[in-house]
């Protein structure tokens, strides 16, 4: 893990604490359900980008297809991580497809 992601982590991990903190004690506070929002989005963002690295062979079309589903959920369409997962998923249906024209 690079150093910025690091800190990343580690800022992300500082927000979701503040969070629980702050529900635990009752604390009601208007950027709590934006903040939670802005956390999710980021861990999102972070198991995208592993998925689209990742080489495994477990990494399928409907796994890919799976997440941007979860993006579109949580609203992240548009997002340069979104638009790269998408163009990825585009591609491996086209080579789905053309596979199985091969095989037919």
């Amino acid at each position: 893990m690079s150093r910025m992601a690091c800190r990343v982590a580690i800022v992300d991990r500082s927000l979701v604490d503040c969070c629980a903190a702050g529900e635990r004690l009752g604390v009601a506070l208007s950027e709590s359900d934006t903040l939670r929002q802005s956390i999710r989005r980021r861990e999102w963002d972070d198991s995208a980008r592993r998925l689209m690295a990742s080489a495994s062979a477990k990494t399928t079309v409907n796994t890919l297809s799976e997440a941007l589903e979860e993006a579109v959920a949580m609203g992240a369409q548009g997002s340069e991580v979104y638009e790269q997962l998408k163009a990825k998923v585009e591609a491996a249906q086209v080579g789905d497809v053309a596979m199985q024209g091969r095989h037919s």
